[in-house]
């Protein structure tokens, strides 16, 4: 802004600069690393722990992303997250994964008031579609034939395996929490843990027999070789071990897709769809209920219906 002064017959001229606020005075000074943990921790319990345990990975994943260096709030920038999400790419972390930690860590940055929006506008935040999780007949047989060098370990996670495909494609989260109070006559009734909804599966020939390799006289779980590695490590850790352990057997056996904890709920769907399934029928059995004609429509289904779908899966599985 110009002003003129007038003294006699002379002008003078100013120009007057308006004095903007300082940024590193309005700079958001917390601390990253205690003020990030203790948000995600002051919500334990409160939320699901699915909620929890992935917007604590993707804490640590991020701290990983910093090494040691500790950063103020007011250093997050597009930039800064544009840099992790390459980080997490180089590092072989799935663009889905990549992306639910950007979900999970947006949800933080905004409950401390921070502009989720405007730090995550560069990265994907959105899952993408995923591709075909479902193995095909052909490396279906090669893991039941692999070689597995006497690894107990490698033997329990491929039984465990074929179980939650041949079993409805149960879950992994419901499976390591299955006791012997699920066991009803000849069924296994539980409850989802994602959905709540009661999932019921006829305990054939060839579930029993893995249940009765597994189970021991001391202990409540069914496969209390996983189930009570709960009570050291996370569910997410056992879950990774698991997975690696799938990755492991998927290699030895030269298999053209990898076997993963979710692919048995996908491979259970896709055979029993091929063996002539009702949508509805198979949509039950897997407690789904994304479409609401499909829900109301599978209220209708008899249990028989599932179990006989059952019962062809696991005759392609166990021959």
């Amino acid at each position: 802004m110009s002003i003129k002064l007038q003294i006699g017959d002379w002008y003078i001229g100013f120009e007057c600069i308006a004095q903007k606020p300082c940024a590193e005075e309005n700079k958001d000074k917390r601390s990253f690393n205690p003020t990030v943990k203790d948000e995600i921790e002051r919500r334990r319990g409160t939320v699901s722990g699915s909620t929890f345990e992935n917007e604590q990975t993707a804490y640590r994943a991020f701290m990983r992303f910093l090494k040691t260096e500790d950063i103020t709030l007011g250093d997050l920038t597009p930039e800064l997250m544009k840099e992790f999400e390459q980080w997490l790419t180089d590092s072989k972390v799935g663009s889905n994964t990549s992306a639910s930690y950007m979900r999970s860590l947006r949800s933080v940055f905004n409950r401390l008031g921070l502009d989720g929006h405007g730090l995550f506008k560069d990265v994907r935040t959105s899952p993408g579609k995923a591709g075909k999780k479902a193995m095909k007949s052909e490396d279906i047989e090669l893991l039941k034939h692999v070689d597995l060098k006497g690894s107990e370990w490698l033997t329990l996670c491929r039984d465990v395996f074929f179980f939650s495909i041949m079993a409805l494609g149960i879950p992994f989260a419901d499976l390591v929490r299955l006791t012997r109070k699920n066991i009803k006559g000849d069924c296994l009734i539980y409850q989802r843990k994602k959905t709540g909804r009661t999932a019921k599966i006829y305990l054939a020939r060839p579930l029993r027999e893995i249940i009765d390799r597994y189970s021991r006289p001391d202990s409540d779980f069914l496969f209390p070789q996983l189930s009570e590695q709960l009570k050291a490590i996370s569910y997410h850790s056992l879950l990774t071990k698991y997975n690696r352990a799938l990755a492991r057997i998927s290699k030895l056996a030269g298999l053209g897709s990898k076997a993963t904890s979710y692919a048995a709920r996908h491979t259970w769907a896709t055979m029993a769809l091929r063996k002539g399934g009702n949508l509805g029928v198979i949509s039950k059995a897997l407690t789904h209920a994304s479409l609401i004609v499909t829900q109301n429509y599978i209220k209708e289904l008899d249990d028989s219906e599932v179990f006989e779908l059952e019962r062809l899966v696991i005759e392609e599985i166990a021959a």
